[in-house]
Order: structure tokens, then sequence, then C-alpha cells
């Protein structure tokens, strides 16, 4: 794949019956091991150049569970630039973010009491779904929090049934996920009873 090839510091295509061995190596000088501008960190890059432009790099780094994405262009001919500014842009990523669970599945998103249920299954935690990883910045990790919950919620209801959505916003990205029931609810016979027993 391309993201192979381009995190590659060189590679050796065999000969053919039409061409002798070929040893290509990157200009790329962030994932040359004894390049001074080596980044431990990059996963794959591109180098490119034109009149308009200028010196260009665009490349890809992973570290703690977090990948990155970087665009540099305009650099001056033959100055370095791109890789040095790349290496800021890098190191300044990873200093102020981090992916963090804002929530983790199973955990208890809200709690209802159902209509119509039995005293001892009216209460019921709906649970999150799955868990929600977002980038956050390390010094403020704030979300806002919404949950909308099905209309209409009554007994019957089944261990796992989705009752609703909850979302976070951090940075005016939405993450959502469905509120599950955490156990049987089970409808109460005592408005039976009631209504049976007065159309006596």
């Amino acid at each position: 794949s391309f993201r192979n090839l381009a995190g590659k510091a060189s590679c050796a295509i065999p000969a053919t019956n039409m061409h002798k061995p070929r040893l290509y190596k990157s200009t790329n000088e962030l994932i040359i091991p004894n390049s001074n501008f080596y980044y431990s960190n990059l996963t794959a890059g591109k180098t490119g150049f034109t009149t308009n432009a200028g010196e260009c790099l665009v490349s890809s780094s992973y570290k703690d569970n977090l990948e990155l994405i970087c665009v540099v262009l305009g650099c001056s001919k033959n100055s370095n630039n791109r890789f040095t500014e790349s290496k800021k842009i890098y190191d300044y990523g990873y200093e102020n973010y981090l992916i963090k669970n804002i929530i983790m599945e199973n955990d208890v998103g809200t709690q209802i009491e159902v209509n119509n249920a039995t005293a001892t299954t009216r209460n019921l935690d709906l649970l999150v779904n799955e868990t929600i990883p977002a980038l956050v910045q390390k010094t403020d990790d704030t979300f806002s929090k919404e949950i909308t919950l099905n209309k209409n919620i009554s007994a019957p209801i089944e261990e796992g049934e989705v009752l609703g959505k909850i979302t976070y916003t951090a940075f005016g990205i939405e993450y959502t996920t469905d509120l599950i029931a955490s156990h049987n609810v089970e409808k109460s016979k005592v408005l039976e009873y009631s209504v049976f027993a007065g159309t006596i």
C-alpha cells in the first residue's frame, strides 16, 4: 500500500529482464534513522515541490494511541524547514492533546423510573452501549452532555433494549452512543387488577 511504501526510508526493487536491481531512498528526512531530522514516531510521509507551493511535506505520526497528520507547505527551497516545522507541530500536538475515553461501555449514563412497572424493577439504570473515545486538550477535558430518551417508555422492557441516546460534545465534535436497559423491567399487575375489579 502507499502508506507502507511512504513509511520506508528506502526500498529495493530486484532485477528484471528489463532492468538491473534498483535502490530508492526517501527524500523525507524525518523517516531516515541516521538523519539529523529523524522523528521516531513518524509512520509515513511524502515530500513535494512546486514553484507556487515551495517545498512541502505531508506526513503522519503515531504516539500514545494518538495519530496525527501534518501538512507543511511553502517552505524555502533547500532550507529543511519542512522537516523542522513538522517536528515542532508534532511535538505541540503530543504535548497538548490526547485521546481520552469520555465514558466506558456499561457505565451508567442516566437513571429513570419506568411507568407501570413493578416496585422491584421500576428503577432502571441506562447503560452506555459502547466506549466513547475523543480527542481532548490535556488542560481542558470538559464536555457538554445531552441525553435523549425514547418517547413513552413503559414496562415491559427487556435487558439490553435501546431506550435512548447519550451525546457528548468536545471541540464542536459530537460523540453519540445508545443507552440500553440494565435489567428486565416487569409490568405491574396492580393496575390491571384494579381495572378488572372496577368492571365487576
